[in-house]
């Protein structure tokens, strides 16, 4: 009986050791600086001016090397747009794995996927388009677009509503992140 559990203990300890080697032989070499790939201030709607920017060290998390992002306003409505860059494309996934509800938080928050999102021409590997209204009332409607690529991880969210940003402004502003994102993989 013990033997059996001994070659499994052994096994598990020796695919460990496989996972970690591959993790660390596949670092890619990234071709783009992540503060030039947030939206810029005039690349959001009319109204919406930029807040402040969020630098390293204070952004780094779940073993991103470097992450860069911007807090925008219109009125009383916000909007960010952080990019987190990886050593390699596997810590990127497990970014959107274990941060699933940072991004789109079950409690007090309905989310659905954003209609139309499926057939956006994105070149992202992996892609979640979502749009949640809040339970509160002073948190109105959101919609969040989490987009990797490769060992990029962009997240851009984005109080919505007509009169501040329209559903198919955020589609647009999507596109536009995809686009800049998009260049870094070539």
């Amino acid at each position: 009986m013990k033997r059996p559990l001994l070659l499994v203990g052994l096994l598990l300890v020796i695919l460990c050791i496989v996972l970690g080697v591959g993790v660390a032989i596949t670092r890619e070499k990234l071709r783009c600086d992540v503060n030039t790939l947030v939206l810029a201030e005039g690349e959001m709607p009319e109204d919406w001016n930029l807040v402040w920017e969020i630098q390293p060290p204070a952004l780094p998390r779940l073993g991103s090397r470097r992450a860069y992002g911007v807090f925008m306003q219109n009125g009383d409505e916000t909007a960010h747009h952080t990019v987190y860059e990886y050593s390699n494309r596997t810590l990127a996934v497990l970014h959107i794995t274990v941060e699933n509800q940072t991004f789109f938080p079950s409690i007090g928050w309905n989310w659905r996927e954003l209609e139309g999102t499926r057939g956006m021409p994105l070149c992202a590997d992996q892609r979640e388009i979502r749009c949640g209204d809040s339970d509160d009332p002073y948190l109105g409607s959101r919609c969040t677009a989490i987009l990797r690529y490769g060992p990029y991880v962009s997240d851009f969210s984005s109080s919505v509503q007509e009169g501040v940003l329209s559903i198919e402004e955020f589609k647009q502003i999507v596109l536009k992140i995809d686009g800049q994102l998009c260049q870094c993989r070539n």
